[in-house]
This record gives C-alpha cells, sequence and structure tokens, in this order.
C-alpha cells in the first residue's frame, strides 16, 4: 500500500544571508529497519534570511513485503492503527533522511542529517 502525506518543515535562519538549496531529497525509513520505505524531493527552495521559513514537503510512503519478510512492519503499522483489536489509534513514527544541494560559489556542497517525524494512521 502507498500513501502520501505533507510534511511541514520550519526552519529558522538567525543568519543575515538566505539560502537557496536546489535540491532537498528526503530518504524514508520504518524505524528499526535499513531499507527505504519513500521519500520524496524538492527542487528551487529559497530560506529567508534573519527569519522563519515554512516549507511544506512533499512525502510519500509505499509498503514493500519484500522488504519486509516477517511482516513486522506491517504488524506495527496495524496496531498502530488500532486493527489488531481494542487497541487506540496512535501515530507512526518515520524516520527520514534530508539530503540538502546547495550551490555556494562555485561548489556544490551535499549535507545531510537525520530526522524524525509522527504522522497520523493513514488508515
Amino acid at each position: 500500500f502507498d500513501f502520501n502525506f505533507g510534511l511541514q518543515i520550519q526552519v529558522d535562519n538567525p543568519n543575515i544571508v538566505g539560502a537557496n538549496f536546489k535540491m532537498i531529497q528526503a530518504t524514508a525509513f520504518y524505524p528499526g529497519h535499513s531499507d527505504p520505505i519513500g521519500g520524496g524531493n524538492l527542487t528551487d527552495v529559497s530560506i529567508s534570511a534573519k527569519g522563519n521559513t515554512t516549507i511544506d514537503f512533499p512525502f510519500s510512503v509505499n509498503y514493500n513485503k519484500d522488504i519486509d519478510p516477517g511482516f513486522a512492519i506491517l504488524f506495527d503499522i496495524a496496531q498502530k492503527c488500532g486493527l489488531t483489536g481494542g487497541g487506540q489509534k496512535q501515530k507512526l513514527e518515520i524516520d527520514y533522511k534530508l539530503t540538502l544541494t546547495i550551490k555556494i560559489l562555485l561548489i556544490t556542497i551535499n549535507p545531510s542529517f537525520n530526522k524524525k517525524a509522527m504522522i497520523d494512521c493513514p488508515i
């Protein structure tokens, strides 16, 4: 199954210089698993100088049974979505790695960092 959602990313830039990213790419992982389960990307993203910028990041998750041979991910999602009998719905945690592409003068750099998102159950 697949589902899409928008992830709002808040950026607080105290610097006197803004930033323009050629691309921001995200790769999503289910906690405790190393195979990607989705992601998203944006191009030409501007961050304001001395201010806050909210980025509406398009994100998709694609469950693939080939990366979940014991169905641990599927069972965890079913439990957190309240489908296993009597349980309350909980938010799902998605780990993701953001990779930024920014050009500074003549050099392109690609810093990356890991984050977590809590999303509503899609079911």
